[in-house]
């Protein structure tokens, strides 16, 4: 069993992310850090996120390049086969 499968997936994922480099916040505040910040950025958002969510709604009002997560999936998709595992329960104990 790798250490990742010990991970609780509610709790852990944000450290697993942080220990590779990736920014993780836990505010419900927008992040302002990317107003302005000259870096170019694309937001991936899915259905589960609610169309009142503060931080959407932030992207949305400062014309930020928003996507759906499905149409990010069908672009990386497009030109290869592909095997795809869906759902959102059972994955980490059946694909080994």
């Amino acid at each position: 069993m790798d250490d990742i499968d010990k991970l609780d997936p509610t709790k852990d994922v944000a450290l697993v992310l942080v220990r590779n480099g990736i920014k993780v916040s836990d505010s419900l505040e927008a992040p302002k850090q990317f107003l302005n910040s000259g870096m170019e950025l694309l937001v991936v958002y899915t259905p589960a996120i609610s169309p009142n969510h503060k931080i959407l709604n932030y992207f949305i009002k400062n014309k930020f390049q928003l996507i759906k997560r499905a149409k990010v999936l069908g672009l990386i998709s497009k030109n290869v086969k592909t095997l795809a595992i869906a759902g959102s329960h059972g994955k980490t104990t059946t694909c080994r």
